[in-house]
Order: C-alpha cells, then structure tokens, then sequence
C-alpha cells in the first residue's frame, strides 16, 4: 500500500515536471531605501509549481553523503542506469542545492534532466 501511494504521487511528479517549460521567477523588485536613499532590492527566487519540493522530499530517503556519492556519479549521467540509492543522491543533490543557489530544480526542471531522474525512479518503483 505505501509502496502504491508513493508511485502515485511519483505519477503526479512527473505529470506535473512535464508540464513545466519554464519556471517563473519572483523578486529583484525595490523593497525599500537606505538610510543613504540607496534602493534595497529583494533577491530573486524561483517559483515552483505547489508540492513540488515537498514531494521531492517524499519520494527517497534522502542522501546524508550526498556530495560524495554525487562527485562518484562522474559525468555524463547515465540515467538509464541508476540504482535506487543513486536516484537518492541525485534528488538529495537537487533538494539540499537549491538552499544554497535558488534556481537549482528550475535548470532541472528546464533541461529534462529532473524529468529522466523521475522516470528512472518509476522505473524502479515497478520493479520492486
């Protein structure tokens, strides 16, 4: 059964990643004035569809040596390929970089590559 719910919002995911082109941006607009009569701008952030971060989170037990399971991944990625705990690290990867440099998922979303992660999850949801 939780194995049944978490492929349904896996399904979800995916509809909802597919059907997202581009991510839209918030912020960069003046919030207020120095002391000095210097504009204070807000950082610009990413706008993510509703639940999408959260379910994320929901999807794998996340990667606590995600940096060096990650460097270990090498380049290209081969995401035919991945293990469960590579999938793991590579979402853990995008999850814990976007606290540090916001638009991270959003190049995800945008070049696919959040997408072949998410089918290739799929992929080993049903075959268990």
């Amino acid at each position: 059964m939780k194995n049944r719910r978490k492929l349904k919002k896996l399904n979800d995911l995916i509809e909802l990643v597919n059907n997202t082109e581009k991510i839209e941006w918030g912020g960069g607009n003046v919030i207020g004035k120095t002391e000095e009569g210097k504009d204070i701008l807000q950082w610009p952030y990413p706008i993510y569809p509703d639940g999408l971060y959260e379910s994320l989170y929901e999807l794998v037990e996340l990667d606590r040596d995600y940096v060096d399971h990650y460097e270990k991944l090498g380049v290209p990625i081969d995401y035919d390929n991945l293990t469960m705990d590579e999938v793991s690290t590579i979402i853990t990867h995008y999850v814990r970089g976007e606290r540090f440099c916001d638009g991270l998922i959003a190049g995800a979303i945008e070049d696919g590559t959040l997408l072949k992660v998410l089918m290739r999850l799929k992929e080993l949801y049903t075959d268990l």
